[in-house]
Order: structure tokens, then C-alpha cells, then sequence
């Protein structure tokens, strides 16, 4: 009698976990895969301590100091789906650019803490620090000044140094610039004028540079 007690309790313990299996895929696969997804979405740490997830992207390195304009860092994207999208917090700080399938490249433009933003395809995100501390640089104008001979009529002139956006202007009527903001413009004489000119460049802050256009 004990025996067979115990064979009915065996069954009935069977018929139980066998239909708990569709209970639980009916649970997990309720939005497509997104349960499954979330099942299986553990979070792992990585070398810096930090709780990231085998599902979504994360940066690495977390954080750099870049002491001065011009500096670069590499970024790399883990996980998640790509391609991968990069941005950045402020762009008058710091340029990003795509280098490979995985990484990009950071150049730091002007002083100031700064981020840098990786997408991937599902929406998901991760953010990096980019310490930005240190006085900026002087504004300066390259080339401080030139000669335009004969039939050379105009010129590239860059700006560097001092807090982005730039602007630039003209001294007298002799010639021109375009664009009027920006790291690069063009200097154009104005027709043959042989009088020489001055080009301003100034900063956000207040600062300011300039060239000499000498005009033969």
C-alpha cells in the first residue's frame, strides 16, 4: 500500500513540472524575446568596479584627463548591438570621430569638462568623462601675416587657442572673409586693391587675435 502511495505521489509530482514548462515560456516569451532578453540580461563588473551589462554597451576606458587643447583619447564600445552611434556633451569642448566598427576617437578643443555618448541599434547607452582642467591657450591667428603677390588673391587663415566659437571681421574694405565663424576662413582681396588689411578673430570669451594681409 506504501509503495503504492508513493508511485501516485512520484506521478503527480511529474505531471506538475511538466506543465510548468509552457507556464514559463508563455511568461518569458509573452513580447517576442524581450523576456528572454531580460532573463538573461546578468550585469557583470568590469575592471573599474563598475555594474555593466552583457546585453547593453558600455565604454572603456570610463574616464580620461586631457590637460590641454588638441590631446586625443580613444574610446571603445562593448556589447550591445551595433553600428554603434558617438556623441559627444558639448561640442565647442571636444570633436568625436568614428575609428573601426568600435572605437572613436575624442580631440579636445577648448577647456572644460566634457562627455562622450555611445548608442547602439536597440536604443541602449553608456556615457564616459572627459576631465578637461588648465587654463586654455592664448587665441592666436595662423598665419600672423602675409603677403598676397600679383595674381594670389586670397587665403585660409585658422584660429586657435582661446574659447570656441570664433569669430572673424575684416579691418578696412580691402577684403573680405567668409565664413564669418568658425576655426577656418578665407581670406579675398577685393578686386586689386594693393592697401593692406588686418583680419580679427575673436574668441567667446572676449579675447582676441589677429593677422596682417599685406596687399603688393
Amino acid at each position: 500500500m506504501k509503495l503504492r502511495v508513493l508511485s501516485h505521489t512520484l506521478w503527480l509530482s511529474f505531471i506538475l513540472a511538466m506543465t510548468s514548462i509552457p507556464m514559463f515560456c508563455m511568461i518569458g516569451c509573452e513580447d517576442g524575446n524581450d523576456g528572454v532578453e531580460d532573463f538573461f540580461d546578468n550585469d557583470v563588473v568590469d575592471t573599474t568596479g563598475r555594474s555593466v551589462s552583457t546585453n547593453k554597451p558600455y565604454i572603456t576606458p570610463l574616464s580620461v584627463t586631457l590637460a590641454t587643447d588638441g590631446l586625443q583619447a580613444v574610446f571603445t564600445a562593448h556589447e550591445g548591438r551595433g553600428p554603434y552611434e558617438w556623441s559627444v556633451g558639448d561640442g565647442n569642448r571636444g570633436s568625436i570621430r568614428v575609428d573601426g566598427d568600435s572605437q572613436a576617437l575624442y580631440t579636445r578643443l577648448s577647456q572644460g569638462d566634457n562627455t562622450v555618448i555611445v548608442h547602439d541599434q536597440q536604443g541602449h547607452w553608456d556615457v564616459a568623462t572627459v576631465y578637461q582642467g588648465g587654463e586654455p591657450s592664448p587665441l592666436s591667428v595662423s598665419p600672423s601675416s602675409y603677403t598676397l603677390v600679383g595674381s594670389t588673391n586670397s587665403l585660409v587663415l585658422t584660429a586657435s587657442g582661446g574659447i570656441p566659437p570664433y569669430s572673424w571681421s575684416v579691418g578696412y574694405n580691402t577684403g573680405r572673409v567668409s565664413p564669418a565663424t568658425g576655426y577656418n576662413t578665407v581670406y579675398t582681396r577685393t578686386g586689386y586693391s594693393s592697401a593692406d588689411n588686418i583680419v580679427w578673430c575673436r574668441d567667446s570669451n572676449g579675447g582676441e587675435a589677429y593677422s596682417v594681409i599685406n596687399q603688393n
